[in-house]
């Protein structure tokens, strides 16, 4: 039977406050609380054991009036502690006054052995339950552990006293505290603060109280803690729209452990409804993430649980911290509900219960600590770092406990991470980590993203492990982190978190047939570290979205001022792309007459050569232009300057387009494609699609019309092809000739550079065809399932490309300066192609579900034979792509790579593992395997000579790192 009761509780003022009804059950209504059977894969074994058992015969505390569960706490909370902790040195309480409403609280201090800083500690228990007992365990266990002397504060709780006066009581103990530091025989100094749940969430708001009053705080601790009320105790619409930016509140809204009402239950009290509710509603007190400044607070460490509401507000205020140059590391525990850090205990302690304790008692190893990081451990140590490195890991080397004599007044650094000597897991110095640098590890820590030192010889594996890709913030590596309905993108957070969504073309470097096949969860998410694959549609052209987090550009341009050689653009750039006149002619570019912003992508694309010119290579040794402030410049103005465009727009539209990515493992390709349709629309707006060669105008202006018109063209299908998109330019729109060798200059001729051009050209327009017969939208549906049609339409362009390879390879064979060699992208270009055409003609096999069985025997062994043949070419395609990677030549290497490249490389991994998951036998299984890892192989030697191999790699071992059983389901596997 139910019961209502209201009640009325005199507040801190003086006043009456309603509590709302609250709902009381009978025993009959005592049933199991079950876990939802989909939540059992992803949870700590641990804690399911641990419910099943006890949990889930517990009544709801929110289920009954705040009296009775004071009364009988065992009886309503699973998770109230019943283990006091170890013995301590010294155990003392001090009453100390307390001033909004005048008072007095009570104090506890635990001192070791010898004088240590110590943090000032806030028990969990929503503002209305819990006291000095509740985190004694804790207490006790990090003070004997390290050394340092711990304070627990017994604040006042609601609904006898509403907000803000538990705030209010926390920083007045503070400021008590520090004044009396010498009374408790520690250093003022040192002082850290620290809390669990609601004791976190003063934590958080008092480290910005004591950063406005001048109070230095050595770190902040903050467990499982609510920084975000709004979406509990806002009206509508607020509070739906704040709940939006953080998917665990409605993920975990029914966890039945502690969910939405849990919550509610104790805001009531806490911030019962009225005029303290709606002012709290816009207090940054009540949800530290609407601070007016976030600068200067103290470093920061966060501990998160996976399967805890409360979970994502929490990591939104760490890239809060983060992002205004605070030093802040966040670690979300696994499986975990909110309260699992009270699980020390032991007779229903937990693995990770005690592992929090231990974490937040351990120092960070030697070589972590010297690069300011925090050290990553996987199950046991060493960390990441120093197996990378094969360095000794000092992880688990014992902290150090200060025996300080009687008069002692040496200062000491406080902690609650490890010894009193130094912050764990934080090298708190005197220089700021600037946001620019941040990157944020979901799995473990916020850390500051700096480069391993230069002793070590493992950068590239590091970069790997570290996965400098679009930060991606917003969807976390568990598999539960977007509900089953939520459909859609990730939402931004409030802090401004923009996610950015890039659809996987049929073309681009990450084959959509071969990804339909990855572990994607019931809400069609696939989370690798920092970026997340959703399943749209799983049909004849699957669809998927790669979502992240929008890069940061920072808004400096500046004009660099350094001399470059205008020859290096000759000699460089030009054979690929000549969109500049000639430096013999009259019309040359001169630095002092030029554009900037043209004379900006200019330095971009040649800045990589600098060392191959005398001066220059001396000259700037010490000095080199930043490539990113270059790249700001040249596309802020043309960008301003689209209204009027002219030939130096278009131009330098086509540099940075072609230039390579400055960062290797981050090639902003949605960026690019935007300039590809900026690099259309003026070349349309000059007129280039016309052909200019009857038209009145300088034999100059024709020459340059033509070639950039050829430019604007390659670049549009080339970016189109490795990003997966549809070309712009269409012939039937496009009347300019292709080039034949009566269009360049004698001087050109005696030069290899018009063969090079127009043999570049024509594997363009096959490029171009392979796309609009076999990979247009409409011709997808028509040829996903039907391979006969496939292998009709992709003969004759597999002919062309044959005869198009034996011409590259004739000239190859000739003579030529070896300095000069610009075949490295022609011969490139000439394998992806390939490719291309091999996953249009596999396509209609491996199509999810298989093709219609064949009507007859004879259909059966025919469509079987042409199966085997085409992959018995895919597979030569791959063996032949490898061989060129592995076979590169300095000349090459050293050469330019247009930013096409850098994609194009990727199909070759990329389309090896398509072959292997697809093996219809374990031999071939294995054959492809072999591919495959000669593959990676091959990449990941290149890689330490070509820079623009390193995102390849990072793209293929990324499904390694994340486990290949974890990511595809491979055909073996579903028969």
């Amino acid at each position: 039977m139910r019961h209502c009761s209201r009640i009325l509780y005199p507040n801190s003022t003086g006043m009456a406050v309603e509590i709302p009804p609250v709902i009381t059950v009978s025993a009959a209504a005592n049933a199991p609380h079950k876990i939802p059977p989909h939540w059992l894969p992803h949870l700590d074994p641990e804690w399911i054991q641990l419910w099943t058992t006890h949990g889930g015969h517990h009544r709801q505390a929110e289920q009954v009036p705040i009296e009775q569960v004071r009364l009988k706490p065992l009886a309503y909370s699973f998770t109230y502690p019943t283990w006091s902790g170890p013995c301590v040195f010294k155990e003392c309480e001090y009453e100390i006054p307390v001033t909004r409403p005048a008072g007095y609280v009570t104090m506890r201090v635990y001192t070791p052995e010898g004088q240590g800083p110590y943090p000032l500690k806030r028990n969990a228990g929503g503002w209305v339950l819990g006291g000095l007992h509740s985190e004694a365990a804790w207490c006790k266990s990090v003070c004997n552990s390290t050394g340092i002397v711990i304070v627990d504060v017994e604040y006042r709780l609601a609904p006898e006293y509403v907000f803000p006066t538990a705030i209010y009581d926390a920083w007045d103990a503070l400021l008590w505290v520090i004044s009396h530091a010498a009374e408790l025989n520690v250093d003022a100094g040192s002082v850290s603060i620290g809390g669990l749940s609601a004791g976190g969430h003063m934590a958080a708001v008092l480290s910005h109280m004591a950063r406005d009053a001048g109070v230095t705080l050595r770190l902040a601790l903050l467990v499982v803690p609510s920084t975000d009320f709004r979406w509990l105790i806002a009206e509508e619409p607020v509070r739906s729209a704040v709940a939006k930016l953080y998917p665990s509140t409605a993920l975990y809204e029914d966890a039945p452990w502690g969910g939405l009402k849990r919550e509610q239950w104790f805001l009531d009290y806490w911030i019962p409804a009225g005029i303290i509710r709606e002012a709290a509603c816009t207090d940054w007190i009540a949800s530290p993430v609407l601070a007016k400044s976030f600068d200067r607070l103290p470093p920061t460490h966060i501990i998160t649980a996976e399967f805890d509401i409360c979970r994502d507000e929490a990591q939104s205020y760490a890239v809060l911290l983060a992002k205004s140059g605070n030093f802040v590391t966040e670690k979300c525990y696994q499986g975990m509900p909110h309260a699992f850090g009270h699980y020390t205990h032991p007779e229903r302690g937990l693995s990770k219960g005690q592992e929090y304790v231990r974490d937040t008692c351990r120092r960070a190893c030697d070589n972590c600590r010297a690069r300011k990081s925090a050290c990553r451990i996987d199950t046991a140590p060493p960390c990441r770092l120093c197996h990378l490195s094969r360095r000794e890991c000092t992880f688990e080397a014992a902290s150090r406990s200060t025996r300080a004599p009687a008069t002692g007044t040496s200062a000491t650094h406080a902690s609650p991470f490890h010894s009193s000597q130094e912050p764990a897991n934080l090298d708190v110095s005197n220089q700021r980590l600037l946001p620019d640098n941040e990157s944020y590890d979901q799995h473990a820590y916020l850390l500051p993203s700096d480069l391993p030192d230069s002793s070590a010889d493992f950068w590239l594996d590091q970069a790997m492990i570290d996965m400098e890709v679009q930060s991606f913030n917003h969807i976390n590596t568990s598999p539960n982190d977007v509900s089953g309905d939520q459909l859609g993108l990730p939402t931004p957070s409030a802090q401004g978190h923009e996610t950015a969504s890039i659809v996987c073309g049929l073309t681009g470097d990450m084959d959509p047939y071969l990804m339909q096949r990855y572990n994607f969860g019931p809400d069609g998410n696939f989370v690798f570290k920092r970026l997340a694959i959703r399943s749209m549609m799983q049909d004849i052209h699957p669809v998927q979205l790669l979502v992240s987090n929008a890069i940061e550009t920072g808004n400096e341009s500046s004009q660099d001022s350094h001399p470059f050689r205008t020859e290096l653009e000759k000699l460089f750039v030009y054979p690929h792309f000549p969109i500049l006149p000639p430096a013999h002619s009259t019309t040359a570019v001169e630095p002092e007459k030029s554009n900037p912003p043209l004379l900006a992508a200019i330095y971009l694309v040649t800045l990589p050569f600098a060392g191959f010119d005398d001066y220059l290579s001396v000259q700037i040794a010490y000095d080199l232009p930043d490539a990113e402030k270059l790249w700001n410049l040249a596309s802020d103005v043309v960008h301003q300057e689209r209204h009027k465009p002219d030939f130096s727009t278009l131009q330098t539209l086509i540099l940075l387009l072609v230039a390579p990515p400055h960062k290797p493992l981050m090639p902003d390709y949605a960026t690019k494609w935007s300039l590809v349709g900026a690099m259309v629309t003026v070349s349309q707006t000059l007129g280039l699609h016309f052909d200019p060669t009857l038209w009145n105008i300088l034999p100059a202006e024709i020459e340059l019309r033509k070639r950039l018109s050829w430019a604007v063209k390659m670049v549009d299908i080339w970016h189109a092809a490795v990003l997966g998109r549809s070309c712009l330019i269409h012939d039937e729109n496009w009347l300019v000739p292709e080039p034949c060798p009566s269009d360049f200059s004698h001087q050109e001729s005696q030069t290899r550079f018009p063969a090079h051009f127009i043999h570049m050209y024509k594997l363009t327009t096959i490029l171009n065809k392979t796309l609009t017969t076999l990979f247009s939208l409409r011709a997808v549906q028509t040829l996903a399932r039907d391979y006969d049609a496939t292998l009709c339409k992709a003969q004759t362009l597999v002919e062309d490309l044959n005869y198009w390879s034996s011409a590259a390879a004739g000239m190859q064979s000739e003579p030529q300066d070896e300095d000069m060699n610009s075949f490295g992208p022609l011969l490139l270009g000439g394998h992806v192609v390939k490719v291309l055409l091999f996953r249009a003609i596999l396509r209609p096999f491996n199509a999810v579900p298989s093709s219609a069985n064949p009507s007859n025997a004879t259909e059966e062994r025919r469509e079987f034979e042409a199966r085997r043949l085409s992959r018995a070419g895919a597979k030569a395609c791959v063996a032949s792509f490898v061989a060129f990677t592995s076979n590169l030549k300095s000349s090459w290497i050293h050469g330019f790579w247009p930013f096409w490249c850098t994609l194009g490389w990727s199909t070759m991994c990329n389309f090896a593992l398509l072959l292997h998951v697809t093996a219809d036998t374990p031999e071939e299984a294995h054959e492809c395997w072999v591919l495959l890892d000669r593959a990676r192989r091959a990449i990941r030697l290149q890689s330490k000579s070509l820079d623009m191999l390193r995102f390849s790699l990072l793209r293929i071992d990324s499904i390694f790192w994340k486990g290949l059983d974890n990511v595809l389901k491979t055909k073996l596997q579903e028969m």
